[in-house]
């Protein structure tokens, strides 16, 4: 949940933010009114309910967050995320809709879904270009021999 976590505070307090970065992030969209599966109950269920409570999703939600947020501290902030086609928990759609609702809002962001899955292999190929975002936000210089 690190990368919900994190796109979650930097929605919610942009202007404490100068850089995001989400690997992975449980973006769920609308958030279904019962849990079927296990891995949904074992996921959510200790952060919103079983069953969730639906309005403190909606009001904690990472979609409403980036859709309500200033947008000019969401624009001179740095968003990189990314997700993996195979997520098998399926956030890869959140990673679409996330991309689509910041792109439809003006904000610049790196939005990535690269063959893959939800593990850490997926992490460690794509962490770089994670760190190289944060790094250049931050105004790091590149280090050379």
């Amino acid at each position: 949940m690190g990368g919900f976590g994190a796109l979650h505070y930097a929605f919610k307090y942009p202007v404490m933010f100068a850089a995001v970065s989400a690997s992975m992030p449980a973006l769920i969209e609308h958030l279904p009114k019962e849990f079927y599966q296990e891995w949904q109950r074992k996921l959510m269920g200790e952060i919103f309910g079983d069953p969730p409570d639906m309005a403190f999703y909606e009001k904690n939600s990472a979609f409403r967050l980036a859709s309500t947020a200033s947008l000019p501290a969401l624009k001179r902030m740095t968003i990189y995320f990314d997700c993996g086609a195979q997520d098998r928990y399926g956030f890869n759609a959140g990673t679409v809709a996330m991309d689509k609702l910041l792109t439809q809002r003006g904000v610049p962001h790196e939005a990535h879904i690269y063959p893959g899955g939800h593990d850490w292999p997926f992490v460690l190929e794509h962490l770089a270009a994670s760190l190289e975002a944060q790094s250049k936000a931050l105004g790091a210089r590149q280090y050379s021999k």
